[in-house]
């Protein structure tokens, strides 16, 4: 398989990948984009103009207009197409998170409009933490590091 550069292609020049089992939050992609522009490009099989990667980022991408999306374009077959979506799904799904390091991320910064995140998720995750947690790293022989406070909890994170 080949992968081109990242080329701006017109968002009506793309296809939904069919049958893409995957179900998306457009609406908080949309809001994402708004905030964060686009930080990756969407991988497209070259022969089909599929989108492997990334249906929900153009869709959200054409819900806000946008003329153009930033793509890979993939150079293989079928069968490899249908592996790349099944994996790319698939495996962020079975990755998981450090509950610590997450709600350190953040904490540190001030606003998490655009992350997929609330305020709440972020009270959650210092509610679930154990009482008196103050850092991620209490082995840690570094000088002493800046630190985070969380605002809704006033947890103590060392980003």
């Amino acid at each position: 398989m080949y992968l081109g550069p990242v080329q701006h292609v017109p968002v009506d020049a793309l296809l939904e990948y069919p049958s893409n089992p995957r179900r998306g939050d457009v609406p908080a992609i949309a809001e994402s984009l708004r905030k964060n522009g686009q930080y990756k490009p969407l991988i497209v099989q070259a022969t089909t103009n599929h989108i492997l990667c990334g249906n929900h980022t153009w869709k959200a991408a054409v819900s806000l207009g946008w003329p153009e999306i930033s793509v890979v374009f993939a150079d293989c077959d079928d069968l490899t197409a249908k592996r790349i979506v099944l994996a790319d799904n698939r495996l962020s799904d079975i990755a998981g998170y450090s509950a610590d390091d997450l709600a350190a991320l953040l904490a540190s910064i001030d606003d998490v409009t655009g992350t997929g995140y609330t305020s709440d998720d972020l009270a959650k995750l210092c509610a679930d933490l154990p009482e008196g947690f103050a850092e991620l790293d209490p082995d840690a022989e570094a000088p002493e590091p800046p630190t985070v406070t969380c605002p809704n909890c006033q947890h103590v994170f060392v980003p």
